[in-house]
């Protein structure tokens, strides 16, 4: 019988074209001299792709992306003209059964990308990528435990037209699995293996990453015994050929990613974030360093880290975005290195400015003096609005996706074979024993195992903890509830020095009336080395009227260094929020934190305060307009006064909402800078016919402070259409 076939075919594409005008001129206070520039860019962007369904399972994608830049620049006597054109085919196989048990795909691509500057000669990159996988995901049976798999390979080959300064090519092969037998055990297993081969330099690398993991959970005695391990051994071979000169790059895989978002970063706790080491270069993080934060005066430092569970040598990172990124934003860019050892004191080790971006890989490369640390950080404030083009759509959200750690070393420092093997288990145990009442224990051990130019390296590090959690509903009082906790921490590292503390805390709730909420903690810590911290926060929310709630927090607290440093503290927080209606609320806010310190190594004592309110407000006089506005100030020890207003306007002339005008106005004094810095500027999206769109936006960006002047006037328009 002959087999049905089904042909299908598609095409589609879209045009983009890009201008954007950047106007800049400065005064310099201390001399007098005033400089200006200008710079015009023009992009055009051209995409065209064709699917075609011959058989059933089998699509099949063709298509070609185009792309030509122009830019023009005037710094004072100084005329630079740059046109970059890049062409990228690509053609892509797909093969899948119906029920997705199995897939197969297959690709290539190749892009060519010339520049061309004025008084420079003209530089042509390709890059060209083979990929192929393989995968087996039963999905459909959720019965039968069967495994599930994976195998990538890629080739990617980096070279300039005439194979003079660059040509490099990288071969990946992939294989992953995983296998849950039953409900309570998860097996999995993966394998990479990669050759570089650097033909200009002369240099092989060979790397094989195997990683194996078992984690089992489960509950016995109607749950109330909680269980759960897990073991991770990861084992790294690199082999390192050298016929010439050059450098090698030995990746390092830490056990977690961790991030933050401060305005102090040498005294911070950064929080996990998985996304950050999980493999995916082009899904966020949730990391903004684009120029939105600065639109609203968000300066914060955007921290991204890793912590290898044992001191460990590293000298670079590399942090991925969402996007390429034109230079003038990518060489904008200041990171600043810290080590620690305990993920709360971090010590400074050096700025990095500007890193190195792309060309064809959206990554930054940070490059730096080797440190051996167990965690390491990297801290950007986002894109400053006085960098041409830092106002455009793109550039106002630029996303990390990844960060990446690794040793640098020369060829002939890296020849021979390097092993590294890592270990990590992991205990938790839970019992219940009485009402609310638990004995919870975890105990951590980390082991880290290398051989370089046969020396051996051997790294440990053990944790236990044990304590008591008490939770219980008193009947003495309305909605009075405790809860109490203690614990005894552990660490051992492998010169067999150890550093036990205990902590300790309780919390007494409660809740009198529906509207009406409060709690009382309490927090210590006492440490084998002589350091201690006591901490006690009150907390009162209430519903005092129907919209109208307010919340409160008062802290007082006191830490004993080891080297007899004594600090107290104190903050307060209070927040009102009313909604005298529904199309109008207000939000105001107060905070005060004083902290003072004294004794043991310090000569003299320091004082520092910060206070800081806030003010804002909502109010939509019809479905067509949306105002916003918030006033707020921040007074800091040692800082000039920072206030800053900012005012939005949000409005839909037609009732089909195709066309959107925006308006935004910020006033305010940027403290890191000490400078007084405002924004205006309206934007303009018009969705012409269901299928293209014009965006028009226009922002002056002015800047002052005692050292200089700077007023920057942005004009960017952009047309889409789809095909």
């Amino acid at each position: 019988m002959a087999c049905d076939r089904a042909e299908a075919t598609s095409a589609g594409g879209y045009m983009e074209l890009d201008y954007n005008d950047f106007h800049s001129k400065s005064k310099d206070n201390t001399t007098g001299l005033v400089s200006w520039t200008k710079e015009t860019d023009f992009t055009q962007q051209y995409n065209l792709h064709l699917n075609l369904d011959p058989f059933p399972n089998l699509a099949i994608t063709t298509g070609v992306l185009v792309t030509n830049d122009l830019s023009k620049s005037t710094a004072g006597d100084l005329y630079t003209e740059t046109s970059t054109e890049s062409v990228r085919p690509s053609i892509d196989v797909r093969l899948r059964d119906p029920l997705s048990i199995y897939y197969g795909e297959a690709g290539y691509s190749i892009q060519k990308t010339t520049t061309k500057e004025s008084n420079s000669a003209t530089q042509t990159l390709y890059n060209e990528i083979y990929n192929a996988s393989l995968g087996w995901s039963p999905v459909a049976f959720p019965t039968l435990p069967l495994p599930i798999f994976g195998l990538q390979a890629t080739r990617s080959n980096i070279y300039d037209q005439d194979r003079t300064f660059e040509n490099t090519i990288t071969d990946t092969v992939q294989f992953n699995t995983r296998y849950n037998p039953v409900r309570q055990l998860d097996l999995g297993y993966s394998a990479i293996v990669t050759k570089n081969t650097d033909q200009i330099n002369q240099v092989e690398t060979d790397n094989l990453l195997q990683n194996a993991r078992v984690n089992y959970s489960d509950g016995f005695w109607q749950r109330r015994i909680l269980l759960s391990t897990g073991y991770i051994i990861s084992f790294n071979n690199t082999e390192t050929t050298q016929q010439g000169k050059g450098a090698v790059s030995i990746s390092l895989f830490p056990f977690v990613g961790l991030s933050n978002v401060t305005d102090i970063p040498t005294t911070d706790t950064l929080s996990p974030n998985p996304a950050l080491i999980d493999g995916n270069l082009t899904v966020s993080a949730n990391l903004n360093i684009g120029s939105s934060p600065s639109l609203v005066g968000d300066t914060k430092f955007r921290e991204m880290g890793l912590d290898f569970g044992v001191a460990t040598q590293v000298n670079n990172l590399q942090i991925w975005v969402n996007q390429q990124l034109a230079s003038d934003i990518a060489n904008s860019f200041a990171w600043d290195i810290y080590t620690s050892e305990d993920n709360v004191s971090w010590t400074f080790s050096q700025t990095i400015f500007p890193a190195p971006f792309g060309p064809f890989l959206n990554r930054f490369n940070l490059n730096f003096n080797t440190v051996s640390t167990r965690y390491i950080k990297v801290a950007t404030r986002p894109l400053v609005l006085t960098v041409p083009g830092a106002t455009t759509p793109n550039n106002q959200s630029i996303f990390v996706t990844e960060i990446q750690a690794a040793v640098t070393k020369t060829a002939q420092a890296a020849s021979g074979v390097t092993t590294q093997v890592d270990q990590l288990y992991n205990l938790n145990v839970s019992v219940q024993i009485g009402e609310g009442f638990y004995f919870v224990s975890s105990y951590n051990a980390i082991q880290s195992a290398s051989t370089a130019n046969g020396v051996e390296t051997t790294v440990r590090q053990y944790t236990l903890s044990t304590g008591l959690n008490l939770a219980r509903h008193f009947n003495i009082g309305p909605g009075l509830t405790a809860a109490a906790r203690f614990s005894r921490d552990d660490n051992v590292n492998s010169a067999g020095t150890s550093q036990g503390q205990y902590d300790y805390g309780a919390t007494l709730s409660a809740v009198p009336l529906k509207t009406l909420r409060s709690s009382l903690v309490y927090g210590g810590t006492t440490a084998d080395d002589g350091y201690s911290a006591n901490n006690v926060t009150l907390n009162v929310t209430a519903d005092l009227y129907q919209g109208i709630s307010f919340s409160s927090s008062a802290t007082v607290g006191s830490t004993l260094s080891n080297t007899g440093v004594k600090s107290d503290g104190d903050t307060y927080l209070a927040t009102l929020g009313i909604v005298p209606r529904r199309d109008l609320s207000f939000s105001m806010t107060y905070l005060k934190n004083k902290s003072t310190s004294y004794g043991g190594t310090q000569q003299f004592g320091s004082s520092t305060q910060l206070e800081r309110w806030d003010i804002g407000t909502t109010y939509r006089p019809i479905n067509a307009v949306y105002l916003t506005a918030d006033i707020g100030e921040v007074r800091e020890t040692g800082i000039p006064n920072n206030l800053s207003q900012t005012y939005g306007l949000n409005w839909s002339p037609l009732s089909s909402g195709n066309l959107q005008f925006n308006f935004i106005y910020t006033d305010g004094v940027q403290s890191y800078l000490n400078q007084v810095e405002r924004v205006i500027g309206p934007t303009l999206t018009w969705q012409l016919i269901p299928s293209a769109t014009l965006s028009v936006s226009y922002f002056i960006t002015e800047s002052n402070s005692s050292l200089q002047n700077q007023n920057v006037k942005n004009l960017y328009v952009q047309y889409k259409m789809f095909l």
